[in-house]
């Protein structure tokens, strides 16, 4: 049994608490398992923990997103590779 989350990637709303889910969102993302806050939240810190959201890219060697789009498929990217590792582990052994 996998415990699910849903994952918004928002702009910051003026009066709107982190725990209540944006009227706009750029993205949200389905996660299907281990999404307690524990390890997904966790994993998403991590990820995004040296990075910064910038307006354009300016120093190449910096960890930086070049706006919140790019950010948003980042995460994308990151978590669809980690799903393709554990299914080519599965298959491997």
């Amino acid at each position: 049994m996998g415990t699910r989350a849903t994952i918004h990637i928002a702009k910051r709303e003026e009066g709107v608490s982190f725990s209540e889910i944006p009227k706009k969102k750029l993205v949200s993302i389905y996660h299907h398992f281990d999404g307690y806050p524990e390890y997904l939240g966790m994993t998403l810190a991590n990820y995004l923990e040296d990075k910064k959201i910038t307006n354009g890219l300016g120093d190449r060697n910096a960890p930086v997103f070049n706006g919140l789009g790019c950010m948003a498929a980042s995460i994308i990217f990151s978590r669809l590779l980690q799903l393709l590792l554990l299914l080519l582990n599965s298959t491997l052994l």
